[in-house]
């Protein structure tokens, strides 16, 4: 990860940006108010090489709300202003054109401010997105009741999201809690209660991609998508930060914003054959791996292969970007072709 830098909001407060160097217009990455730290980020396996294979040599930026990781602390309420006021700054200080992404509740901020400030913006992407606070997965994950055991919350989200053990997952919401304190957590929502975007999305011209990725997203991400001008919408999956996941979403931010931009399609970047890594043999997969594979080449969807299994969606996308990973398959149909082709179904 590039060095961390600091720029201010309007009102003093300290916001810690990274920056990617590349050419522009500039991928800016604007993730849910609490997602981890950027110091946090950084130590995690499953972000190792994935933004540097979605950037493929554009430039790109995301950073740390007020209140989390190395930005200012906050002592009490915040305003949505506030947060627009965090965007805002880390948009001055990259100062050229903006792709930018909005990720679940940063929908909020983000539509706010590209409304405010739509010539800093050549498009935009909305992920998980909804209309109003609650209306997505993350709001069903804030139910009310969560602040009762915040390091729970915390666990479950990292159990839920990173598909790790329960120890590793301790050790996740560990660091997560200390890079965003409850008190941080419950100023974010705070700030986004009562907030609505219908009227303000029909100010945003630029073209705009909207993507679900989560059963319980579907329709809110498809209301969204009927209410801007100039929006695309679809569905993406897999969904786990992996090289390979962020060379698949790069492709296809190629195909729903790039080549309405008129940009070239990027191209993977190849390792020397001599460091590239073998693809595992499918009897090298795990054995969840296994039934999840098993359950696709039957023609089941992940939220299908979740309920055979008892386990959520989200886990089921990890294993499936796991088996992509392993297998050296792109999708799914070349992954099941490759088992077919070994002859080794269950």
């Amino acid at each position: 990860m590039p060095p961390v830098q600091f720029t201010h909001a309007q009102d003093g407060t300290r916001i810690a940006f990274v920056r990617y160097p590349g050419t522009s217009p500039v991928h800016f990455s604007v993730n849910t108010p609490g997602a981890p730290a950027l110091s946090l980020r950084a130590s995690l396996p499953a972000y190792a090489g994935y933004y540097e294979h979605y950037l493929r040599g554009k430039g790109g930026v995301y950073f740390d709300w007020r209140g989390t990781g190395a930005s200012d602390r906050i002592d009490g309420s915040l305003r949505i202003d506030d947060l627009i006021a965090d965007i805002e700054a880390v948009a001055s200080a990259v100062d050229e054109p903006l792709d930018g992404h909005f990720v679940g509740r940063a929908c909020f901020a983000g539509c706010l401010h590209a409304a405010q400030h739509i010539g800093r913006y050549r498009s935009i992407r909305l992920t998980g997105a909804a209309l109003r606070a609650g209306e997505n997965w993350q709001g069903l994950h804030n139910r009310p009741g969560w602040e009762r055991d915040y390091p729970e919350h915390l666990r479950s989200l990292a159990r839920s999201y990173f598909d790790v053990s329960p120890v590793e997952a301790l050790r996740i919401a560990a660091a997560w809690e200390e890079g965003v304190p409850q008190r941080s957590w419950a100023a974010y929502l705070e700030a986004e209660r009562g907030i609505d975007l219908t009227e303000v999305l029909s100010q945003l011209r630029v073209p705009t991609w909207v993507t679900a990725q989560r059963t319980a997203d579907y329709e809110a991400a498809a209301v969204m998508a009927a209410l801007l001008p100039n929006a695309t919408f679809s569905t993406f999956e897999p969904r786990v930060t992996t090289p390979e996941a962020g060379d698949l979403e790069r492709e296809a931010w190629d195909r729903h914003l790039g080549s309405r931009l008129g940009d070239p399609p990027s191209k993977r970047s190849r390792r020397p054959a001599a460091q590239r890594s073998r693809p595992v043999e499918v009897d090298e997969l795990t054995q969840r791996e296994r039934e999840v594979l098993d359950l696709m080449a039957l023609g089941d969807r992940n939220a299908q292969i979740a309920r055979k299994l008892g386990v959520s969606e989200r886990t089921v996308e990890h294993h499936v970007g796991s088996i992509f990973s392993k297998l050296g398959v792109e999708n799914r149909v070349q992954a099941v072709n490759r088992v077919r082709g070994e002859g080794n179904m269950a």
